[in-house]
C-alpha cells in the first residue's frame, strides 16, 4: 500500500483479500462475532472494493474480545482505517469507526480509544434525551473541519474523553494490571519499559490538551455570556430534521476558533429559533452548567 509506484489493481485487490482472510481467522479464534460490511474506495485513482466489520465482543473470549464489550455501540473495525483518516477513530452516527492498530495500542495502554470513543456516544445521548453535557458545544473554524490536534474543531466534551483517557491511561491499579497481563503474555521486560515511555509521552499530550480545552471554553463561554447578558447578539440556527439537531451559532471574536455553537435539541423545538428572549435564556443555563462542569473538573490540580 505504501510502494512509490502505482500498484496494478489485480495485486492490490490480492492483498486486500489476504489482510481479510488474516482478519476473520483471527476473529473465529479470539470469540469475536463479525458482520462483513463491503466498503468502496478510491486508491491511487483506482476503485476498489473491501470488507469492513462490524464486530462484537464475549467475556470468554481473549483480551479484545473482551474490550469490545466495553461498548453499548456498535464497533466498525476499518482495515483501511489510517488510509481513510488521520487519527486513532471516531464517533459518528451512533458507531464508534476504528483501525486495528486501536486494539494493540489499547492493550498496551498507550491508547485508550474504545473507551473514549463510547463516553462520547454517552454524552451525545445526553443531548438527545434533552439532558445537559458538554457535547452540547462546539468550537470551529471554517464551518466545521476537523483536524487531527483540535486546531480548527473540537467538540468540548473532549474535556470529558480525555479526563477519562488520562484516569485509564495513570490510575496505578489499572497500569498494574495492565502490565501483569503484558508480562504474562511473554512482553519482555526491556519491552514494557519502551511502551511506558511511550505512554509517558501520551500522559503528557493529553493532560496539555485538557489544559488547552479547558481554558479555551471557559474564556469563549465568559465571552458570549457576556455579549448576552448586555443585550441580543447576532446568531445563526439550524436544525437538521435527520439527526434532530437544533444549533444556534455565534460568532466568538476570539482568537482560535471563529464560531461557538450549540446544540439546543431537547431543550427547544424548531420554532424556538425565532424567539430570542427563549433561546437566550436556554443558552445561558447552558453557559452556567457548562462552566461549573468544567471548574469541578479540576483540570488545573492535575500533573504530570
Amino acid at each position: 500500500m505504501k510502494s512509490e509506484g502505482p500498484i496494478a489493481r489485480k495485486d492490490l485487490i490480492q492483498e486486500l483479500r489476504k489482510i481479510e482472510s488474516l482478519n476473520e481467522s483471527y476473529f473465529k479464534v479470539a470469540g469475536i462475532t463479525f458482520k462483513m460490511l463491503p466498503t468502496s474506495l478510491k486508491v491511487k485513482g483506482q476503485s476498489v472494493t473491501y470488507t469492513r466489520y462490524q464486530l462484537r465482543g464475549s467475556a470468554q473470549g481473549d483480551a479484545i474480545a473482551k474490550s469490545l464489550t466495553e461498548t453499548s455501540v456498535p464497533v466498525i473495525l476499518d482495515p483501511l482505517y489510517l488510509y481513510n483518516y488521520k487519527y486513532f477513530g471516531h464517533y459518528m452516527n451512533d458507531t464508534i469507526f476504528v483501525g486495528p492498530h486501536v486494539f494493540r495500542l489499547n492493550l498496551m495502554g498507550v491508547t485508550s480509544t474504545l473507551q473514549h470513543e463510547q463516553l462520547h456516544s454517552v454524552e451525545h445521548e445526553k443531548v438527545r434525551l434533552g439532558k445537559m453535557s458538554l457535547g452540547r458545544i462546539e468550537l470551529m473554524n471554517s464551518e466545521g473541519r476537523r483536524s487531527v490536534n483540535y486546531g480548527n474543531y473540537f467538540r468540548v466534551d473532549e474535556i470529558e474523553t480525555h479526563l477519562n483517557d488520562y484516569h485509564l491511561l495513570t490510575e496505578p491499579g489499572i497500569v498494574a494490571q495492565r502490565d501483569l497481563d503484558l508480562i504474562t503474555q511473554g512482553l519482555t521486560s526491556t519491552a514494557l519499559d519502551s511502551i511506558k515511555k511511550h505512554r509517558e509521552v501520551v500522559v503528557k499530550d493529553k493532560v496539555q490538551n485538557l489544559k488547552r480545552f479547558s481554558a479555551e471554553s471557559q474564556e469563549m463561554l465568559a465571552k458570549i455570556k457576556t455579549r448576552i447578558m448586555h443585550g441580543a447578539i447576532p446568531y445563526s440556527s439550524k436544525y437538521d430534521p435527520s439527526t434532530g439537531s437544533i444549533r444556534v451559532i455565534f460568532t466568538t471574536e476570539y482568537k482560535s476558533y471563529e464560531f461557538m455553537s450549540f446544540d439546543l435539541r431537547g431543550l427547544i423545538v424548531p420554532a424556538d429559533l425565532n424567539d430570542w428572549v427563549k433561546v437566550r435564556e436556554i443558552i445561558l443555563n447552558t453557559i452556567n452548567w457548562s462552566e461549573e462542569r468544567i471548574s469541578a473538573a479540576n483540570i488545573n490540580n492535575i500533573n504530570l
